[in-house]
């Protein structure tokens, strides 16, 4: 990766091409998760990708402690959901998002009984803190090292984990709390 990223910065845009193929799947379901519609995701990842070309030359992969450039793409990614979460403060969330990511293997089929769970899963992953959400988005939905979690979010390594623990047990509490209501069949 890093011979592509120095050919990229030497404006070989074969190389370019290469690293957005490489990550473009990682940065649009990371950004899908926060942002929860298609078309905002869309123009989300658009933007990071044209952002990332744009900045290319200054970025130094040698202070990275990644092989990739995932947490550059997704610290650009998550800047831009934030400046979208500012101008827009109601964004609906896909229900199919929110039952992956509870890992519901056993959707329901009624539309009243669809909304009604997603309703509660949206709640459960609410009840988080903002940045213990994104540490599980980031560290089990995008499969990133807890390392590149701390570079995304400009934390230590033990702060990552922490934010981990507690997130987990949150929602597992949460989960477990409200599952007379909703029994769930899950992975």
């Amino acid at each position: 990766m890093k011979e592509l990223i120095e050919k990229a910065k030497k404006g070989n845009k074969e190389a370019y091409a290469e690293i957005f193929r490489l990550c473009y799947s990682s940065v649009y379901r990371y950004v899908l998760l926060r942002v929860g519609n298609k078309d905002e995701t869309d123009d989300v990842v658009s933007d990071v990708f044209l952002k990332t070309f744009m900045s290319l030359d200054r970025y130094d992969h040698k202070k990275s402690t990644s092989n990739t450039m995932l947490p550059y793409l997704f610290t650009i990614a998550r800047n831009a959901i934030i400046d979208l979460k500012k101008k827009s403060k109601d964004i609906i969330v896909d229900d199919e998002i929110l039952f992956n990511y509870a890992g519901v293997t056993e959707l329901p089929t009624n539309a009243l009984e669809k909304k009604e769970w997603a309703t509660w899963l949206y709640k459960a992953l609410t009840e988080l803190s903002e940045l213990e959400r994104e540490v599980l988005e980031l560290k089990f939905l995008s499969d990133l090292s807890t390392e590149e979690v701390g570079q995304i979010l400009n934390k230590e390594v033990d702060a990552i984990r922490q934010l981990q623990s507690r997130g987990i047990k949150k929602l597992r509490d949460i989960l477990k709390r409200d599952q007379k209501k909703f029994p769930l069949e899950t992975k």
